[in-house]
C-alpha cells in the first residue's frame, strides 16, 4: 500500500521528482494515517502501517527504503540526478487509484500530498 500511496501522491500534486531524503516521506505518510477520515477505505488501508520512533524525531514508517528500491528498480521510478524521477506511468496508476476513494479519503490523500512534495523540496534545498 506505500506504493500506491506514493502513486497517488504524485498524481495528487503533480510532481515531476522527489529528492533521496526520507523523512518527507515518513512524515506525510505519518500525517496521512492520522488524518484519514475514520470508516473509510483509506482509514482501513494504512492502519496497519508499522511506524516506529525515528532516531531524526518523530516517527518512520518500516520499510520506505525497500520500497523505494523497488519502485525505482520495476521502472515506475527512474535515478535522474541523485533524485527519483517520477514516470508518467505511476502517476496514471495513482489517478486511478484515486478515483477508487472517497471524496473524504481523497481530500486527506491531497493534503498529505502537498505537504509530502512542499517537504520534499524544501529537503532536497537544505545544505548538508
Amino acid at each position: 500500500m506505500t506504493a500506491d500511496v506514493l502513486a497517488m501522491f504524485a498524481a495528487a500534486t503533480n510532481a515531476e521528482s522527489f529528492g533521496p531524503v526520507l523523512w518527507p516521506h515518513h512524515l506525510a505518510l505519518w500525517q496521512l494515517r492520522e488524518r484519514a477520515p475514520s470508516g473509510g477505505a483509506l482509514a482501513h488501508a494504512v492502519r496497519v502501517w508499522d511506524f516506529s520512533p525515528s532516531a531524526a524525531g518523530g516517527y518512520a514508517i518500516q520499510d520506505l527504503a525497500p520500497v523505494l528500491w523497488t519502485l525505482s528498480a520495476e521502472g515506475w521510478l527512474r535515478r535522474e540526478n541523485g533524485c527519483y524521477g517520477i514516470t508518467e506511468e505511476l502517476r496514471a496508476r495513482g489517478e486511478r487509484l484515486l478515483t477508487t476513494f472517497s471524496e473524504r479519503d481523497r481530500r486527506a490523500l491531497r493534503a498529505c500530498a502537498g505537504y509530502w512534495i512542499n517537504w520534499s523540496v524544501m529537503a532536497s534545498k537544505k545544505p548538508s
